[in-house]
């Protein structure tokens, strides 16, 4: 991977190829987001992509409900 330098044999052409492949698993995952999020506003006419996306995150997140700083309170 390019954070952790060139490897032996490892050219700046083989670390552009890797990169545009990110870049194309990126885009098809936004767009695989995108139309998940198109059929939730289907279904749920009041969801917004703000709301949405705050409730998607919130369990995916290392320590849901955990505040920052090491301090925990429930709700």
């Amino acid at each position: 991977m390019a954070c952790q330098g060139l490897a032996t044999g490892e050219t700046i052409h083989t670390l552009k190829a890797e990169s545009e492949l990110l870049k194309t698993k990126l885009e098809e995952e936004r767009a695989k987001l995108h139309d998940i999020e198109q059929e939730i506003m289907k279904f749920d006419k009041a969801a917004t992509e703000e709301f949405i996306k705050g409730s998607v995150s919130e369990p995916l997140k290392h320590a849901p409900q955990r505040t920052g700083g090491g301090g925990f309170s429930m709700p």
